[in-house]
């Protein structure tokens, strides 16, 4: 029998678990402000291009979160992703933003790096 594989499969875990426990996740990550409601997470830039946060959310403080969860290595596209997403969001928007990458797979590769930094 063929093993299928499923792709990102921490990746929908963590999305699901966002859509199911957006306030308790807000909470329990020490997130700033209270959780007030989801914004939409498709995106289109005035270029045209489209994306799609993992999650967009205000608090009753007025600020708009940008939730991202990440199971790959942190490399610069990602950074230029989110860093995109921050700017649609502050243009669209017009709120303070504030944005959390939750990562979820350490790449081995990076693992000596990391240890150094906490010992």
């Amino acid at each position: 029998m063929k093993k299928k594989n499923i792709y990102h499969i921490n990746d929908r875990t963590m999305k699901y678990q966002t859509l199911i426990l957006s306030r308790h996740q807000h909470s329990y990550l020490g997130l700033p402000g209270t959780f007030e409601a989801r914004y939409p997470q498709e995106i289109v830039f005035p270029n045209m291009s489209a994306g799609r946060v993992d999650e967009f959310y205000t608090t009753a403080e007025g600020l708009l979160i940008n939730l991202e969860e990440e199971s790959g290595e942190i490399t610069e596209k990602v950074l230029k992703k989110i860093s995109n997403y921050l700017i649609f969001g502050d243009f669209m928007y017009s709120k303070k933003l504030y944005s959390a990458v939750i990562c979820i797979k350490i790449q081995k590769k990076n693992l000596n790096t990391l240890k150094g930094h906490h010992q």
